[in-house]
């Protein structure tokens, strides 16, 4: 069942991080390789950069690193998408707002982020959409219930867990990737495109011409 996948992450084309920190291209490629090389090794992988990284991390799971599906001391790796754009834009606006709130005079600038389309077989995953204990497993403040779903779904051989959003107000389907294996290595099955955001008054827009325009607000997702 291939299904597709999408996550949003840090900018990963044109004026990345390195390219504004530097003065030339030579010098934002030094950078990127100094950053690259204080991640965890990984070894040569046939799978793009945005679907190997998130499985790179040395296990198990340090506690600080611990969340939803993932618990402390786990010995599995995990990658996060959403089977829908707009999910992935709650999801990422969660993170994003929760790091800014408590700033007064934050926002009014524009950035950009990278939304990743991936694809994954989904067929050996744990679906919880309706699991009894759903509401308490997707508590918006707590991760602590994820936990023994996460260990039954290892016990179980399982790829991985479908679970319904608790940001999105639709509550769009989520996966929480284990196996590097559901995705397909082709790379032509793999694509990028540039979002723009926009954050003033604990609020943010997400835009891409005239196709996407969606506003999150704080109070909709905490």
């Amino acid at each position: 069942m291939d299904q597709s996948l999408y996550r949003i992450v840090e900018l990963q084309l044109g004026d990345s991080y390195a390219k504004k920190a530097t003065d030339t291209y030579e010098e934002s490629k030094l950078l990127d390789q100094i950053l690259d090389k204080s991640k965890p090794f990984i070894e040569k992988s046939s799978f793009d950069k945005l679907i190997y990284t998130s499985f790179r991390y040395d296990l198990p799971v340090p506690e600080i690193y611990s969340a939803r599906f993932r618990p402390p001391l786990f010995e599995k790796n995990v990658w996060y998408g959403t089977y829908e754009i707009e999910t992935a834009i709650f999801e990422a606006s969660f993170h994003f707002l929760k790091e800014r709130v408590h700033l007064k005079n934050a926002g009014g600038s524009v950035e950009s982020r990278t939304l990743v389309h991936a694809h994954g077989n989904v067929k050996n995953f744990l679906n919880i959409l309706k699991h009894k204990n759903i509401k308490k497993i997707m508590d918006k403040n707590s991760h602590i219930a994820s936990y023994a779903v996460a260990a039954d779904a290892i016990k179980r051989n399982k790829d991985g867990i479908l679970y319904p959003s608790c940001r999105d107000p639709k509550k769009g389907i989520c996966a929480a990737v284990y196996n590097i294996d559901v995705f397909s290595d082709d790379i032509s099955k793999l694509s990028e495109l540039t979002l723009n955001l926009y954050y003033k008054d604990k609020k943010v827009n997400w835009s891409r011409g005239k196709s996407i325009n969606i506003d999150v607000e704080w109070s909709d997702i905490n």
